[in-house]
């Protein structure tokens, strides 16, 4: 049995928008991987709270104001790896 032309376009539609969708998502995928708190055996100290509050700050200003999204990863990043609570 085979399909009428509008459905073999329509499927191959389908099928390219997902393969499209799929390699869209996989980057992202990889990268939420590749980033691991560091772990810490000893609680932070007073004046790394204090810096990961400040980072937190900027990290959430860079985002929400300037939209420089990987500018702000980096200082919540770091502002984890500070004080990872």
């Amino acid at each position: 049995m085979t399909m009428p032309g509008h459905q073999t376009r329509r499927l191959s539609r389908s099928l390219a928008a997902l393969a499209l969708g799929s390699a869209l998502l996989l980057p992202g995928a990889a990268w939420a991987q590749s980033w691991r708190p560091k772990a810490s055996a000893t609680p932070p100290k007073q004046a790394q709270i204090d810096e990961a509050k400040d980072r937190y700050s900027k990290g959430i200003k860079l985002y929400e104001e300037d939209g420089l999204t990987d500018a702000a990863l980096a200082e919540l990043e770091r502002a984890y790896d500070l004080a990872p609570n």
